[in-house]
């Protein structure tokens, strides 16, 4: 160092640093922030409602369903319209029971979604509705069905989504689950345990009233739509027996209004849950 360096023990200012002291009473400059870092992708993102995984797996699920009720028909040596009525109809079934009891036991076996629990309960309304549309409509042609009767089954499928929906919807909304021991996931059980009462109800009344000799009312199938699917469009090897009736009709607008009402409460607790963690 040169003659004219450090003396007396002094301390070298740091690169960059101003050498002038800050004037009497005036307070330092603060020290910059640190650069926020990007937030990392969230690898459990499936676990909180994301969708995309969701929908491939009722995609292929759907899919499983329809190849099932192909093969099915491929063991006769003559196919039509009349031997495909079957299949069709038990695969409309295996679909209603995933889109119905097991899309719900999925979602309430995972932590509770991030942001609006109603919005991701709706996404996935969609997600569920769209390929049953797909293997809904050409059984007109593939079936023979009548297609007031497809209609009316879509109608009545779209129904109990929205019902089962709004069942789950009410159970989300509630303290949010954000680790997989959490005890708040046993509340999920009994809401479980209600939508399986909910869909079964039909096949259990139906089967209680058939053992005890007793004729079953009109009405009845169509609070399950594992039973009302036969009862739009036949059984065995006979296609659909009539025009859906206006009680039938007035069943599919029931479960309906019944999902609405669901979806509103389910909405105004969610939007109270926010409100008490604000506070």
């Amino acid at each position: 160092m040169s003659g004219e360096g450090l003396q007396g023990g002094e301390i070298p200012p740091m690169p960059g640093a101003s050498e002038e002291p800050a004037p009497p009473g005036v307070a330092p400059p603060p020290p910059p922030l640190p650069t926020p870092r990007a937030r990392p992708a969230d690898p459990w993102a499936h676990r909180r409602g994301e969708p995309r995984l969701f929908a491939l797996g009722w995609t292929i699920y759907v899919l499983i369903a329809v190849a099932g009720s192909i093969l099915w028909v491929a063991r006769f040596a003559s196919v039509s319209a009349g031997s495909y009525g079957p299949a069709a109809r038990i695969m409309l079934v295996v679909v209603a029971l995933g889109a119905t009891v097991l899309w719900p036991m999925v979602r309430l076996s995972q932590m509770s979604p991030r942001g609006s629990v109603v919005g991701h309960v709706l996404a996935d309304v969609f997600v569920i509705l769209l390929p049953i549309q797909f293997v809904l409509w050409p059984l007109v042609v593939l079936a023979n069905w009548p297609l007031v009767i497809v209609a009316g089954v879509a109608a009545m499928i779209a129904a109990w989504v929205m019902l089962s929906g709004g069942l789950q919807a009410c159970a989300l909304s509630g303290a949010p689950v954000v680790e997989p021991r959490d005890p708040r996931l046993a509340a999920r059980s009994l809401w479980m345990a209600v939508i399986v009462i909910a869909v079964g109800l039909g096949p259990m009344c139906s089967l209680g009233l058939a053992f005890a000799n007793r004729p079953s009312p009109a009405w009845l199938p169509m609070i399950s739509p594992l039973t009302g699917i036969p009862a739009l469009t036949g059984v065995g090897l006979s296609g659909p027996q009539g025009p859906i009736s206006i009680g039938q009709w007035e069943s599919i607008g029931v479960v309906a209004a019944v999902g609405v009402v669901l979806w509103v409460v389910a909405w105004i607790r969610s939007a109270l849950g926010r409100t008490r963690r604000a506070a």
